[in-house]
This record gives structure tokens, sequence and C-alpha cells, in this order.
């Protein structure tokens, strides 16, 4: 729920009384039940109790008392002490550092192995004499029958031409298969007072009702209808779940929102699912209502 401040106006929760940008008093407590109320709201929005305003009492007027001007206090200026002469030792040269040569290892003699020769490697597959060799054997080849090749038919005489154009196919045309048809409700809101059909937008999810504003301005204005002095501007709103359902939600209104006389919360968790036939009155006493229709 929205509060918005008269003076500022700047949008502030509705639990809180003063307004969070400017300070200034934008709610007060129910004397029934302590819930936080817009201070423009007659009804409590929690328990429906009418609610009175106190008269705001004037702040007293403080005299302001004229300021009187210290005299200037003038600083001394400390005294400046003498830094004390410190005598300086004289610097002592160090003796200079000899290097000493870092003593190196001879390196080890390393004693080579002789080189051996590799033995001669000797053929050992026997020798086998040419004659001794068993002749390759011959190559079987299969004899293969002729078979004996159909002589073809002579060719037939080919039928004289004409200029006879071949015939037209005409397209079947497809019957329609029955229970195929999409089929939309459309859901309707019916004015009680001049019986005005009012259509909900197809395959919009969030359908607000109200009065004009800069804010959310309203998809269903009911400013033409009478007694839309107690509907605030952004009063209630209908959720279109894929134009098969639809649910009520109060949007914060100053005078409440009823399902069939039934009081509804406001917020997102208080909505409730529209049925054909249901009333939808936009504040009490049921001056601005609506009946829920669908028709498919």
């Amino acid at each position: 729920m929205i509060n918005v401040c008269p003076q500022c106006q700047h949008n502030n929760p509705d639990t809180v009384i003063n307004c969070q940008s400017c300070g200034a008093k934008v709610g007060a407590p129910c004397h029934n039940c302590g819930t936080t109320n817009p201070l423009s709201s007659q009804y409590c929005v929690e328990c429906g109790v009418a609610q009175t305003r106190a008269p705001a009492t004037p702040e007293p007027v403080v005299a302001k008392v004229p300021a009187i001007t210290p005299e200037p206090v003038v600083a001394k200026a400390p005294e400046v002490v003498p830094e004390p002469v410190a005598v300086k030792a004289p610097v002592v040269a160090p003796e200079p550092v000899v290097a000493k040569a870092p003593i190196v290892a001879p390196e080890p003699v390393v004693a080579k192995a002789p080189v051996v020769a590799p033995e001669p490697v000797v053929d050992k597959t026997p020798v086998v004499a040419a004659a001794e060799k068993a002749p390759p054997e011959a190559v079987k080849v299969p004899i293969v029958e002729k078979v004996p090749v159909a002589e073809a038919p002579p060719p037939r005489p080919s039928a004289p031409t004409t200029n006879t154009p071949p015939p037209r196919m005409e397209p079947q045309k497809m019957s329609p298969v029955p229970g195929t048809r999409l089929q939309i409700a459309q859901a309707t809101l019916v004015h009680l007072g001049s019986q005005e059909r009012v259509e909900l937008p197809i395959g919009k999810n969030l359908v607000f009702l109200g009065k004009p504003n800069d804010e959310i301005p309203p998809d269903i204005d009911v400013m033409r209808f009478a007694g839309s002095e107690i509907v605030s501007r952004i009063h209630a709103l209908i959720h279109n779940v894929d134009d098969e359902a639809f649910y009520l939600e109060d949007a914060g209104s100053s005078n409440g929102t009823f399902l069939n006389d039934e009081p509804i919360k406001a917020g997102t968790r208080w909505r409730k699912r529209l049925q054909p036939g249901d009333t939808i009155a936009l504040g009490k006493g049921g001056k601005v209502s609506f009946r829920f229709e669908i028709e498919e």
C-alpha cells in the first residue's frame, strides 16, 4: 500500500506516521485496532471503523533571545626555547676488509673403460638348394557358363503430338476438424447502476481499477460512474492468468475493496479468485459496484 505525502508527494509505506522525505504527518493509528491509516482515510483499512482526527495543536511561539557577541580572545605567542647545539663526534674510517680467494678443489680423474668390438652376426638360416624347392601350385580358374540374354521388344510407335493441355488438378478442400477452434474467454465487468459493460483487456496480466493519476494510469477508469469520490486513484487490480483465471486484489485503497460484501486485505497474498456472478465493490456502501461475467 502506498501512502503519498500531501506536501512533497513522496511515496511512503502504509506503516509510517511521518513522511520519510519531509517529516510531515501522513498517517495516524486507528483508535480501535491500532493499525496505521493514511490521514485521508475515513475508515480503517483493517477493521473498517470510522476514523476521527483530533485538531492539530499549534506549536508554541518561542521568543528568540538576542545573541551576545563574546569579546575576542587574543592568543599569546608561545615562548621560543633555543635548541641546544650538539657536538658531533669525529667520523673514524673503518679498516678495509681484504677478501680471501676461495680454495678450488682439483677435479677427480675418471678412468675410461676399454672399447670392446662387437661380435659379427652370423646368419643361421639353412640354405635350401634350388632343385629341392616345390613347384608352385597351379591356380584353378572357374568356368562361367554363358546365360542367354532376352532380346528387347521392338519400340512402340509414339502417339501423335497435339496442343491439348494436360488436365487441371483442382485443390481439395479440407473439411474442418471439430473441436479444434481456439476459444478465448472474454472477462467483463457490468456496472450495477448503469448496466454499462466494461471488457477487460485480453492478454494483459494486470488490469488496474481506479481514477486518472500520473503514477499508474488505470485500465478501467471509474471516474464517470456515480459515487466515484470514494474510489482511490489506484484502488484495485485484477490478475489475468492466461485469460483463464482471474484474481481480485486490493491495491492499498483508502476505503477498501469488497468481494460479495466481504472485505479483501491489501496485498497479493490476500487476493481472491473471481467466479462468474461475483459482485465487486470499490469502497464501502456499494456506491461503485460491478458484476463479474465471462463470455466465451
